[in-house]
């Protein structure tokens, strides 16, 4: 596997820009992250102050100048607005493993985005970072993000009880050699 973030990897497609996180993002996913009923299958802070929200973008940041993980921001790219987050995290160097993280924000889903941001960081992911195996982990509850893996050829590997979240049902999915 291949964790060098530097210089960090812009990748583009035809509608986005999936860029590093900025200060100019910090209003946007404070307005996201300050509304529970955004991430309802996911157990994420609610954010209180636009501090937390600056406080992300720099712990972030931290960590992909430090190559322990990479996270992208979702931009539009004819206005370079953010509309979500998409990462690899949780990175295994033994196995070559990782793990997919992703959100979009309301007002972006059920448009094409992610499937367009997430084609494009599993070619980052299978060919730059040379991953054998890319995990996902999703509420069993959340059937459109269960259907969304199911229908980028991730395969369901099994439910499980998950102790960081007081026992709740998560659904683990895993790709291998998409690309």
């Amino acid at each position: 596997m291949i964790n060098n973030f530097t210089p960090f990897p812009e990748l583009k497609t035809e509608r986005l820009i999936l860029k590093k996180l900025e200060d100019c993002h910090v209003q946007a996913l404070y307005d996201y992250q300050s509304n529970k009923a955004n991430f309802k299958y996911v157990d994420m802070p609610v954010y209180t102050s636009i501090d937390e929200a600056k406080d992300y973008v720099v712990k972030m940041n931290n960590g992909v100048d430090k190559n322990k993980f990479i996270i992208w921001a979702i931009c539009l790219k004819k206005s370079e607005e953010i509309i979500g987050t998409i990462s690899i995290w949780n990175l295994n160097k033994q196995n070559d493993t990782a793990e997919l993280g992703y959100g979009i924000f309301p007002d972006y889903r059920s448009l094409g985005y992610m499937k367009e941001s997430l084609t494009a960081v599993l070619g980052y992911g299978f060919n730059q970072m040379q991953l054998k195996t890319i995990e996902a982990y999703t509420s069993y509850y959340n059937e459109p993000s269960n259907k969304f893996l199911r229908n980028m050829q991730f395969s369901y590997v099994k439910t499980i009880e998950d102790e960081y979240l007081n026992g709740a049902l998560m659904n683990i999915y895993k790709l291998q050699n998409f690309y």
